[in-house]
C-alpha cells in the first residue's frame, strides 16, 4: 500500500542520502578554490575559513535594500510562475486542440530539457557573470510563453516545450547565484 511505500522511500532516502551529506561542502574555499574567477589557494584538503574580502550584506542592510524586496518580488513571481504553470500546461494544451497523448509527451519533453539545461545553465554561468545569464534567462522563458500560446502543430509545441525548458532550467541554477552574487556568502540564511 502507499503507507508503506512511503516508508520504504524515507528509509532508503536516509540510507542513500544522509551518507552523502558528509562529501558537502559549502564553500569554494574549502576545496582550495576561489569564487568568481579568483586566483586558487592550494588545496589542504582541510576546511578553511571563508574568503573575507568578499562584500557581504548583513541581514539588517539586506532589509534596507531596495533591491533585495526587488529581487525577492522578482524571484517570488517566477516561481509562482513556473509552478502555475505545471498543473495547467496539459489543460492548456488540451484546450488548443493538442490530443492528451501529445500534451503529455510535450511535458515530458519540457521536462527532460529543463533537467539537462541545470547543469548547461551552470557551466553558462561560469563563462558570463550571473546577472547576465539571469537576463538572459528570463528573455528566453518570455520567449518561449510566447511561443508556447502561438503554436498550431505538434514540431512548432515540442520546439516550443524545449524552449521553455532550457530557459526554466535555468531559473532554478541561476537563482541561488544571483542572491548570493548580489549580496554576498557570509550571511546567506544567517
Amino acid at each position: 500500500g502507499w503507507r508503506e511505500a512511503w516508508l520504504l522511500l524515507g528509509i532508503a532516502t536516509a540510507v542513500l542520502l544522509l551518507p552523502l551529506t558528509l562529501l558537502l561542502y559549502t564553500t569554494p574555499e574549502e576545496v582550495g578554490l576561489r569564487p568568481d574567477g579568483a586566483a586558487a589557494a592550494p588545496a589542504t584538503g582541510r576546511r578553511q575559513a571563508p574568503a573575507t574580502e568578499e562584500r557581504s550584506y548583513t541581514r539588517r542592510e539586506a532589509l534596507h535594500s531596495g533591491l533585495f524586496w526587488l529581487l525577492t518580488v522578482a524571484l517570488s513571481l517566477g516561481v509562482f510562475g513556473m509552478m502555475g504553470f505545471i498543473p495547467f500546461v496539459v489543460p492548456f494544451l488540451r484546450s488548443q486542440g493538442f490530443s492528451a497523448d501529445v500534451a503529455a509527451l510535450s511535458v515530458t519533453t519540457y521536462a527532460s530539457v529543463a533537467v539537462l539545461m541545470r547543469f548547461g545553465w551552470g557551466f553558462l554561468s561560469t563563462r558570463m557573470s550571473g546577472r547576465s545569464a539571469f537576463m538572459v534567462q528570463c528573455t528566453l522563458a518570455g520567449l518561449a510563453v510566447l511561443a508556447l500560446y502561438t503554436v498550431t502543430s505538434q514540431p512548432a509545441l515540442f520546439v516550443a516545450m524545449a524552449l521553455l525548458g532550457f530557459a526554466f532550467g535555468g531559473f532554478w541554477v541561476l537563482q541561488g547565484l544571483i542572491v548570493v552574487n548580489t549580496f554576498g556568502r557570509q550571511h546567506i540564511a544567517g
